[in-house]
């Protein structure tokens, strides 16, 4: 398999939202503010987070991300990918960490261990680009099924504590 930035395998850029996004984004996805006003300078802006992996000519997977601006304390941790989408492009701070924004694995290759090569290469470009650190809001599994419930009833927990959403909107530090 090969590793390539969006940047140098143009024709890539037109055939990925076929390939990948419209099957791994939920709808509601394809509709939001920060991605409609800023997904095609990512890869002028930021090409060296914007990567597909090919096996032999078949995009596979990709990973999307920028570098964004975080002091490291919780009040400053953007809400999801979407704040620190807006902060990367908006803020006029300077950036300190790599935030995910998508990592997308085709269907069919999917439980490979795709993703998380995708996410190595993720924390490889942070050291590269001097960021300290890889933040990465995930979104919930369940959220496609109730697209107009906020994120904050997902996030609710039973009686025992558990959470009803079984892959919750987390923000981790890697």
């Amino acid at each position: 398999m090969k590793l390539v930035r969006y940047v140098d395998e143009p024709d890539l850029q037109a055939i990925r939202y076929e390939v990948l996004s419209q099957q791994t984004f939920p709808e509601y996805l394809q509709h939001n503010v920060p991605g409609n006003k800023y997904w095609g300078r990512l890869y002028e802006d930021f090409p060296d987070f914007q990567l597909a992996l090919l096996d032999g000519d078949e995009l596979v997977a990709e990973l999307h991300s920028v570098p964004t601006p975080w002091d490291g304390t919780d009040d400053d941790l953007p809400a999801g990918w979407d704040e620190a989408f807006l902060n990367a492009f908006e803020s006029g701070r300077e950036p300190t960490v790599l935030s995910a924004l998508a990592i997308s694995v085709r269907p069919d290759r999917q439980a490979q261990g795709l993703a998380a090569r995708m996410l190595e290469e993720m924390r490889g470009g942070a050291a590269a680009g001097g960021l300290r650190e890889l933040i990465a809001p995930v979104r919930p599994t369940l959220k496609a099924r109730y697209p107009l419930i906020p994120i904050e009833p997902l996030n609710a927990r039973d009686g025992r504590g558990r959470h009803v959403e079984p892959n919750v909107w987390l923000r981790h530090r890697l």
